[in-house]
C-alpha cells in the first residue's frame, strides 16, 4: 500500500499564492512568536526531530512539534492552535476545501509489525487481521511450533495515522474493522504513540503491535517477515514491503507564518534526504517553490 496525494500540484499553486499575498491587516495584527509551532504524526516524529534540531544548529529559527497523532494534529489545525499540522492521513480534497487547509507529502516510511513472543515468527495479513479481530487468541493457533501463550494486540489509544495506515493494510484482506485514525478495537490493549506502543510490546509476553520502522529499530523490538518480506530499507523503496505510506503537511490557506513554514521544509528537502535515509524514510524529492 503507498497512500499519494494526487492534489499536490493545485496545493503549490496555493500556497504559492498566499506566500506573495501577506495579510493585509498584519501590520496591525500582534507580532508573530519567536517560535514556530506544530503538532500532529508520531510516524515521522524521529525524522522531524532531528531535522529541526540540524535547523536550529544552522539559521537559529526555532520550531517546536509535538508528536501528539495525526488526530490531534489535524483538529489542533482546523481549530488555529498551531502554525502546522501533521498527519499521516492524506485528507480529501472537500476537507482541504471545508477547513482552509493545504497540504503537501514530506516522506514515505514504513509501518511494521512488532512482537515479544519468545520463538521465530513470521506473518500474514491474514494472522494480523484474525489477532486484530479476536479470532485467533494465542500463538500456538497461528503455528504449532510457537507457544502456547496469549496474544495481545496493542493499538493506538488516541487517532492516529499509523492506525490509519495499519487498517488499510489489513481492508486487503477484508476486515470489519473499517479504515480511520480511530475505531472501537474488539480485542487488545491501548497505547498512547508510537512510542506508546514499543514500549508495551517491549512488556508485555504475546504482545504483537505495529509502528514506524525507526521506533522498532530504536528500542530492539523484533520485526517479523510480514507476507515473506524483510523489513528494511531496500524493500521499503523497492515496494516489496506491505505497508508503506507518505506523511503530510497541514497549512491554514491563510497562515501568517506560511513563508517561514515552507522555509524550513524547503531546508529539509534540500539538506536534510541524508538524515531521512539514516533513519530509514525515504525522501520525498520535492521543493516547495513560492514567491518572495
Amino acid at each position: 500500500m503507498n497512500l499519494r496525494n494526487e492534489l499536490f500540484g493545485s496545493l503549490l499553486f496555493g500556497i504559492l499564492l498566499i506566500s506573495c499575498n501577506p495579510s493585509p491587516n498584519a501590520e496591525s495584527e500582534s507580532a508573530p512568536s519567536s517560535q514556530i509551532n506544530g503538532s500532529g504524526a508520531t510516524f515521522p516524529y524521529p525524522l522531524y526531530a532531528r531535522w529541526i534540531q540540524d535547523y536550529y544548529n544552522e539559521t537559529g529559527i526555532r520550531i517546536n512539534y509535538t508528536a501528539t497523532g495525526s488526530g490531534a494534529g489535524i483538529r489542533q489545525m482546523t481549530e488555529g492552535v498551531v502554525d502546522f499540522g501533521a498527519t499521516d492521513r492524506p485528507l480529501s480534497q472537500e476537507e482541504l476545501d471545508e477547513y482552509n487547509l493545504l497540504q503537501f507529502k514530506t516522506v514515505s516510511g514504513a509501518l511494521v509489525p512488532i512482537v515479544n513472543v519468545p520463538a521465530e515468527v513470521e506473518l500474514t495479513g491474514w494472522n494480523l487481521l484474525d489477532m486484530y479481530e479476536g479470532v485467533v487468541t494465542t500463538w500456538s493457533q497461528l503455528n504449532t511450533e510457537y507457544p502456547d501463550i496469549n496474544i495481545i494486540p496493542v493499538y493506538r489509544s488516541e487517532g492516529s495515522g499509523s492506525t490509519y495506515i495499519f487498517l488499510s493494510y489489513l481492508s486487503n484482506y477484508g476486515t470489519n474493522l473499517g479504515v480511520d485514525t480511530a475505531i472501537a478495537w474488539p480485542t487488545g490493549v491501548g497505547a498512547r504513540g508510537n512510542a506508546g506502543i514499543a514500549l508495551s510490546v517491549s512488556q508485555l509476553e504475546g504482545a504483537v503491535g505495529y509502528v514506524e520502522y525507526a521506533y522498532a529499530i530504536q528500542n530492539n523490538l523484533t520485526i517479523p517477515r510480514l507476507d515473506g518480506v524483510d523489513a528494511n530499507i531496500d524493500t521499503f523503496t523497492s515496494n516489496e514491503w506491505p505497508i508503506v505510506a507518505d506523511t503530510y503537511i497541514l497549512l491554514s490557506r491563510t497562515g501568517e507564518r506560511n513563508s517561514e513554514i515552507i522555509d524550513f521544509f524547503n531546508w529539509t528537502f534540500t539538506n536534510g534526504d541524508e538524515t531521512a535515509i539514516e533513519l530509514d524514510y525515504i525522501p520525498s524529492g520535492e521543493v516547495i517553490q513560492y514567491g518572495e
